[in-house]
């Protein structure tokens, strides 16, 4: 039993700034504190030409891909990122840490229901990282499965209707009901918000609020890597903030006191570990309406996603206050898979 007391060790809270409905934190690591075993992110390994990602065969399968890590040091894979490219975009189900010079299967959701055809061999970076409201889901169901079934699976139905619900509410129609496409639609907007949160000196993760309450915490055990990741992380909030009906409106500045009201709230959460699909262990969180995980590798947290689950208001507001029409139902898990197949 992992407590959020050990994801926190070492790390201070720096003052908040704020921009639209959306306040942010930096979360800044102690010149002393641990910062753990060294790694490169996604998109270095890319770069570098040290990871291949591809289908499990040619035929494929939507819940997994295969991750190929030819390189010597291992690659964290953020809950959350994207890949693009194959059949089908996919993001991971939980962050993952890659051997070195190994071969992995890992679990994966799909991000673009409509397409079920090769566009390449390989995937590559999408540089989009799935918004805060459907990784926090997500994680959320992938604790529930590997509590019933030892499974890093998500419930891929609410998958697709949350991305769905998303695009609906930025007005975005993709073709192959692409997650990428809302993004890419509202990449100017959103980088009004990561100019607003600019990153500080050591900065090493970010406390962040949306429309005056608590959302999500994010946490990276090295500071250099988090800096690469932080416009992609900030992006995954943004996107969250974008959907308000008052997304341009700007709410009252909130008070520090209630980051380090959050600070102790997550200081006291306790986690249940599960062995990762990679290196270390996956520990999971879910108390009330936080939920999400800490990845864990030699007795240091590499990367943790704290989210706090929104109310069902939310839904409500998404659909401008009304119920789904019956011709707007989205279609189940077998029958999107049914279309894929033909």
């Amino acid at each position: 039993m992992v407590v959020g007391s050990d994801i926190l060790a070492g790390i201070s809270c720096g003052d908040a700034v704020s921009f639209g409905n959306m306040a942010v934190a930096p979360l800044v690591r102690n010149a002393e504190a641990a910062e753990g075993p060294e790694y490169l992110i996604l998109r270095e390994a890319f770069e570098a030409g040290f990871l291949r990602v591809s289908e499990v065969s040619e035929s494929g399968s939507v819940p997994e891909l295969v991750v190929r890590n030819t390189g010597k040091l291992p690659v964290l894979i953020l809950d959350g990122e994207e890949l693009a490219g194959a059949k089908q975009n996919r993001v991971v189900n939980t962050s993952i840490l890659v051997p070195p010079e190994a071969k992995i299967v890992v679990p994966v959701s799909c991000t673009e229901s409509g397409r079920w055809s090769y566009r390449s061999a390989h995937f590559s970076d999408s540089d989009v990282m799935m918004s805060r409201n459907i990784r926090a889901k997500k994680a959320r169901s992938v604790s529930e499965s590997l509590e019933r079934s030892s499974q890093f699976s998500s419930n891929q139905g609410e998958v697709w209707e949350e991305i769905r619900m998303e695009a609906m509410a930025c007005g975005v129609e993709s073709p192959t009901g692409a997650m990428k496409d809302t993004h890419e639609r509202h990449r100017g907007s959103m980088g009004k918000y990561n100019e607003a949160f600019q990153l500080v000196e050591g900065q090493t993760g970010c406390l962040v609020f949306l429309r005056g309450e608590a959302a999500g915490c994010e946490l990276l055990s090295r500071p250099e890597k988090y800096a690469m990741l932080h416009q992609k992380i900030i992006g995954s909030y943004a996107m969250d903030a974008l959907q308000s009906h008052h997304g341009s409106e700007d709410c009252d500045p909130v008070p520090q006191k209630a980051f380090e009201q959050a600070m102790d709230t997550i200081g006291s959460i306790k986690a249940e570990c599960f062995p990762s699909v990679g290196l270390g262990e996956d520990c999971r969180i879910r108390e009330g309406r936080i939920t999400g995980s800490a990845l864990r590798y030699e007795n240091v947290s590499i990367h943790a996603a704290v989210f706090w689950l929104e109310e069902e208001r939310r839904q409500h507001d998404r659909h401008n206050g009304g119920e789904r029409r019956p011709e707007e139902r989205m279609a189940s898990f077998d029958e999107r898979r049914q279309r894929m197949n033909r």
